[in-house]
This record gives structure tokens, C-alpha cells and sequence, in this order.
């Protein structure tokens, strides 16, 4: 019996699931809505075509790949509720969740291309799935439009939601053609060069080939190839295997299309299709993390070097290591000055000037890429690490405005600048001298604490009645919803962990707290006096770069822990520093200031005053900033604002 087109609506399959009606159908098989029986929810039912089923070897790999694919623990791949085999018809089938929306074929032909933005968020939401899949040895093999589908929403809002389809079974079916010898099952237009081959070996780098295609798809509304995608297959297979792969911008010439691209989008583009499978991104986690996003850069809103009080920078170093720009693209002249001049400001005790820009601070500079190695069908080189450079810049004089502030520090004359050896030798004890146990004494008396503020520490003061509860929100403008949701549990607030800091507090309950302590919270500019090191060097700990050991950011471990949580960010370091979260307080000794106060780089950024009372202002990036200007460039918030990455300290005596 074909059970494909002999099974009849209102008739139970596998005891369970009450046929609705026909979804679809294909050459793997067909789908059908059915309502279980048991749940009285709507499932979608797979059931593999009859030309396979027969097969017995094909039956039990058909189960064996449903059930690795079930193990890749994603909210982008479409959930599997149960398959096996059904008894009376001895055909394989799949019970997936039922889906509402359209894949995007679909909704490519009915809205036109995507915006940058979308694109941008479709491609992290299928990175984070293929990524699981490739960790895991699961190779898709047939991406394309038609298996990606965009769901809505259960949550009813309007984040897309994308959804992998059909994974394992297009490995199914390419092994069964492999073993008979003939041309593998795939969608030429998607598939990699090396797929063309009966017998070729087929890696994580296949699924990355084709999610630049499908990445070009959505941005220009059209196939990549000449051909197209109903092009005839050996003109398909003639461009992929054998003719020059022009650069995006080139082939939208070519079209006389008019599309929007990312900035450095070619790049990206000819490394996911580059034919030498050794210079193509590996896996969809290095692609998709080297995906090019738009620059976001903020002129400043006066001359003068001011902090900024909009919310241009929240999504830079709150969500931290979220949709940061691809370090492959090189910022404006305009944008390296502006960094230039916020680098040595730090340094010397002046206020950041506001810009996000593509280059690192503190007086970090970017070396030009060395060029890529090419093949010859690539135009452009493909993305490179950049190198980072340290220069040794004297620091200029403390500014004017300065006094601006409320409470600054006394102007100082500008020191000599010291030897980087004495700059990087050890930090020393912290002074004390007429300051409370706990803080450091720095220049004019000023008063700091040492360490961050720790859970045990607020939450006394919550005993004693005068500090509000620690909720465990994250709640601040642009932070998308799925984000926030996520983020609750990165909040500390159990008594269980009282040595950690402090985080997910609002400025006014961290200014209670330090007033419960008879201090304050500092001002910016005295938050910037103590990180920079007596004037001599742009790190709190000397001349080098920030590396592990020194601060908590975003080492190995956090792009481990962010890519596991969706999240999709290349490290600051090349090395683990212990902590993919918060670490209490001190645990880097080597990187204290010279006055030894802790932390005042990474770990949590703080909250500190300035004039502008409408706003909440936090400095010193976190254990999520991936980029060094996160260290120097502000963050300006509501007042109502509460972030897993911003904590605080207390200064005055």
C-alpha cells in the first residue's frame, strides 16, 4: 500500500496522530497535519516516500538521523516530538511541531528582499543552529530557502523567528546515493562543489557555502547565479564548480539589481564560497561570526569631548558581545580620530569622547590586514584577525572642563611619562591613609573602594531595610525580547553567591547603597582617575593590551558560553580566563592600578555621576566586551535601567 496517498483524513496513524489534512509533498516523502490524539495539539507528520521506505537500511538510518537531529538543541531547528516506525504499514515517520508562517522562498517572493537588519538577525538565529549541528558532526547538506522557515512568533510579538527544517535527512539521502554510485541528492543551486561528487567528503564547510548563497538570496530577492535558481542543472553546476565567482556588488552590475548590502559583505561572501574548502570558513560558527554588520557610528554631539547622553552605544557593550561589526572593515578616518582622542583623554584623566567606531582604544591601534591567500576564482581577500599594535603616548594635559563635574579631583600638573618597565611592574598594596578599610587613597585624598560591590554587601543592606531588593531583571530600552529573557539568569542575587558583584541594579538603588555606607557613588572623572594609573599608562596595570589574567572580557570561554546561548561574538583574547560570567571581585590581582584598586576594567562596568541628571551613566566595559573601545566609550541609559554587565562602586570616606 502507498501509504503517501492511500492514508485518509480522519484516519489515525501510529495509534496517535488523527489526520487533518496534506501539508506537502516531495521527493523525500510527505508531510500532513495532524491533531494528536493524546494532547489534542496540531503536529506535523513526516513520512518518508515509499521509494525509500522499502529499504530497510534506509528505514532504520532514517530513525537514527531523526533522533541525532533531535539532540541539537536549538529554538532554530524545528522541534521533533517522537518518529519510529509504524507497524501496520511499516513506514518511517517523524512527528514534528506544527509550524505558522512561510519558509523563506516563500516570503522572499512575496515581499522582495529583506532588509539589512533582518538578514542580519536571520543569519544569527541559523548560525546558532548550525553551530550546535556542526559540534555535534551533523552536516545539513541542503540548505536552501525552502528549509528555512520563518515562524511565527508564540510569543506574538514580531521578532523573526527562523527554523532549520529536514536536518539528517538530507544526509540520509546523499549516503544512499553515494553507496549506488549516482549523482547526490541536493538543490544545485545551494549545493558546494564538493557535493557534486558522489564520493566526496562532505564537512561543516558545505552548510557554510550555502548559507552565503542564502544570505545573498535575502538581501537581493535573486539566486547568485546567472542561471538561477530554476536554471537547467548543468548550467548550475558549470558556474559552481567551474566559473569565476564575481564579488556581490559586481554580480548586482551584472543583474542591473539594485540591493543593499552590508558593508564588507563581499568579503565574507567569497570566503563562504570559496572553492578550496581549506580557505573557506570551517564552520557556520566562524562564519556566522564574521558575518559583516553595518557600522553604527554617532557624531558627536559638540565639539567639545563630552559624554554622550543618547542610547546609541547600549547594544555595543550592554548586550556586549551582540551583533558587533565585523573587525574586518576598516572605520572612516573621521571615526579613527575620534577613537584617537578618546584613547588619550583616558589616559590623561579626561572624559571619553562618544563614538563607536571599528578600532580599539586606550591608544590601540589596528594594523592593515595582510592579504588573504586567494584562489583564483576569489576577487577579494577574505576577512583577517587584525594584529594590534601598542603605541606609548606621553598624556596630554588634564582638560578644562574637568570642573564641570561635581566633586572632581584638583587639576595636577601633567607627569613625566614613565618607562613601559616600570609601568608594568607589579601593582603595589592599596593606600589607605585616612580612608576606610577597603578603599584606596588616590591623589587629593579622593576615596574609592577597591573592589566592586558584592551581593553579600547590598544584601545587608537590604536586611537593614534600606536598600530595595535585588529583582533579578534586565530591563533597558532596544534590548530585544528573546535577549531579556535570556538574560535573567546572569543577574547575581542569591545569598548563596554573596562574594560576587553586584549587578541588575538600577543607579538610584547603587546610590542608596552607597549612602547606607555614609559614601557616594563616584563621579566620572573620578572613576577615570583611578583607572588611569597615575597618568603614565592607558591600563590600569601598564602598557600591554588586556589579556587573561589581567581582566575578565570576553576570553575563549565567554565566545564558548555566548555561541551555546545564541549569542554569536569572535573573543577579545585568544586564551580563557576562568570566568564566562562574573568573577568576584580581586580575582585578577594583575590587573589592578597602580593605587590597587580592583576590576576597574571588565568584570562589570559601573555606574557612575555625571552632570547630566536625566541619565544613567556606566564605564569600564564587562566580562562580555569583546571590542576595546567597550573599555573606554560611556554607556548612557534611563535611570530605570538594569543590566547584567553594569554593577558599581562606592567612593569618599
Amino acid at each position: 500500500m502507498d501509504i503517501q496517498t492511500d492514508v485518509e483524513v480522519g484516519s489515525v496513524f501510529a495509534k496517535d496522530f488523527r489526520i487533518l489534512r496534506r501539508l506537502r509533498s516531495g521527493g523525500m516523502g510527505s508531510v500532513f497535519i495532524v491533531e494528536q490524539v493524546s494532547t489534542a495539539k496540531q503536529r506535523a507528520l513526516k513520512l518518508l516516500a515509499p521509494s525509500l521506505a522499502d529499504n530497510p537500511d534506509i528505514r532504520e538510518r532514517f530513525v537514527r538521523e531523526a533522533q541525532a537531529a533531535s539532540a541539537i538543541d536549538s529554538d532554530h531547528v524545528v522541534e521533533i516530538v517522537c518518529g519510529g516506525i509504524d507497524e501496520p504499514t511499516s513506514t518511517p515517520y517523524l512527528v514534528m511541531e506544527l509550524l505558522r508562517g512561510e519558509d523563506l522562498a516563500d516570503r522572499i517572493e512575496r515581499g522582495g528582499p529583506m532588509t539589512v537588519s533582518e538578514v542580519e538577525l536571520v543569519m544569527s538565529q541559523l548560525g546558532h543552529a548550525l553551530s550546535l549541528a556542526h559540534a555535534k558532526g551533523i552536516v545539513h547538506r541542503d540548505l536552501k530557502p525552502e528549509n528555512v522557515f520563518l515562524a511565527t512568533s508564540r510569543r506574538g510579538d514580531a521578532v523573526l523567528c527562523a527554523k532549520i527544517l529536514d536536518f539528517g535527512v538530507a544526509k540520509l539521502l546523499t549516503e544512499n546515493a553515494s553507496q549506488a554510485g549516482t549523482l547526490p541528492v541536493g538543490s544545485p543551486a545551494y549545493m558546494a562543489p564538493e557535493q557534486t561528487d558522489a564520493y566526496g567528503n562532505i564537512t561543516a564547510a558545505a552548510d557554510v557555502w550555502s548559507l552565503g548563497l542564502l544570505a545573498f538570496f535575502l538581501l537581493v530577492g535573486r539566486s547568485y547565479w546567472v542561471a538561477g535558481d530554476n536554471g537547467s542543472v548543468p548550467a548550475l553546476l558549470r558556474e559552481v564548480c567551474f566559473e569565476p565567482l564575481e564579488p556581490p556588488t559586481e554580480r548586482l552590475a551584472r543583474f542591473n539589481v539594485s540591493a543593499t548590502l552590508p558593508e564588507g559583505f563581499d568579503a565574507w561572501f567569497l570566503q563562504c564560497v570559496e572553492r578550496d574548502i581549506s580557505q573557506r570558513f570551517a564552520t557556520a560558527r566562524e562564519a556566522i561570526a564574521a558575518y559583516p554588520r553595518e557600522p553604527k557610528l554617532a557624531a558627536p554631539t559638540s565639539e567639545r569631548p563630552n559624554e554622550r547622553n543618547d542610547d546609541s552605544q547600549r547594544s555595543s557593550q550592554l548586550d556586549g558581545v551582540m551583533l558587533s561589526k565585523s573587525p574586518s572593515v576598516p572605520p572612516p578616518k573621521a571615526t579613527l580620530k575620534r577613537l584617537r582622542n578618546a584613547a588619550l583623554l583616558v589616559v590623561g584623566a579626561g572624559v571619553a569622547a562618544g563614538s563607536i567606531g571599528g578600532l580599539g582604544a586606550f591608544a590601540m591601534t589596528r594594523q592593515r590586514p595582510a592579504p588573504a591567500k586567494q584562489s583564483v576564482a576569489s576577487s577579494q581577500p577574505a576577512p583577517q584577525k587584525p594584529s594590534i599594535n601598542v603605541e606609548a603616548v606621553a598624556p596630554p594635559p588634564l582638560l578644562e572642563d574637568l570642573d564641570d563635574e561635581p566633586n572632581a579631583p584638583a587639576k595636577q600638573p601633567r607627569p613625566s611619562a614613565a618607562p613601559a618597565s616600570a609601568a608594568a611592574s607589579a601593582p603595589t598594596a592599596p593606600v589607605q591613609g585616612s580612608c576606610k578599610p577597603g578603599q584606596a587613597q588616590l591623589e587629593r585624598g579622593l576615596c574609592i573602594d577597591v573592589h566592586e560591590a558584592t551581593v553579600g554587601e547590598y544584601l545587608r543592606c537590604v536586611a537593614d531595610h534600606k536598600c530595595p531588593p535585588l529583582t533579578g531583571i534586565v530591563a533597558y530600552d532596544g534590548l530585544r525580547p528573546d535577549l531579556a529573557q535570556r538574560y535573567q539568569v546572569l543577574c547575581n542575587r542569591d545569598a548563596d553567591s554573596p562574594t560576587m558583584p553586584v549587578n541588575c541594579v538600577d543607579i538610584a538603588a547603587a546610590e542608596t547603597f552607597c549612602e547606607w555606607r555614609g559614601a557616594r557613588l563616584p563621579t566620572s572623572v573620578e572613576w577615570l582617575a583611578a583607572v588611569r594609573n597615575g597618568g603614565h599608562t592607558p591600563y590600569p596595570w601598564g602598557m600591554e593590551p588586556p589579556s587573561a589574567g589581567r581582566v575578565n572580557a570576553c576570553g575563549e570561554e565567554c565566545e564558548t558560553w555566548a555561541f551555546a546561548n545564541g549569542i554569536f561574538v569572535k573573543h577579545l583574547y585568544e586564551a580563557s580566563d576562568g570566568h564566562p560570567k562574573t568573577a568576584a571581585p580581586g580575582s585578577f590581582p594583575a590587573g589592578a592600578s597602580s593605587d590597587g584598586v580592583q576590576d576597574l576594567i571588565g568584570n562589570l562596568a559601573e555606574w557612575v555621576v555625571t552632570p547630566d541628571k536625566g541619565v544613567a551613566t556606566a564605564r569600564g566595559g564587562s566580562y562580555l566586551s569583546n571590542r576595546f573601545e567597550h573599555f573606554v566609550e560611556p554607556t548612557t541609559l534611563r535611570r530605570t535601567a538594569t543590566s547584567h554587565t553594569i554593577g558599581f562602586r562606592c567612593a569618599g570616606k
